[in-house]
């Protein structure tokens, strides 16, 4: 998957709660957010969050979202869940 216009492999996941449904494009000097990458118009693939809830949630030990996390970034795409 590829978004956000660039040729980069791309993953997003938001689990209900997450305060970073919050602060899209929001940004304070040189640092910020840009484009939110979970809404499928992004071109993001979006992974599952299980259980998870809020945005610490997501990397609690023994969730799907941490599952689908260490999936993306160890390049076993085969085995992350999307939605």
């Amino acid at each position: 998957m590829t978004g956000g216009g660039t040729g980069a492999r791309v993953w997003a996941m938001r689990a209900p709660g997450d305060w970073t449904a919050e602060v899209r494009f929001l940004r304070r000097g040189d640092l910020g957010h840009g484009a939110d990458p979970v809404p499928g118009a992004f071109g993001a693939g979006r992974l599952t969050t299980g259980d998870a809830v809020g945005h610490t949630g997501s990397f609690a030990p023994g969730t799907r979202s941490l599952t689908n996390l260490a999936a993306s970034g160890t390049g076993t795409y085969g085995s992350a869940e999307l939605r």
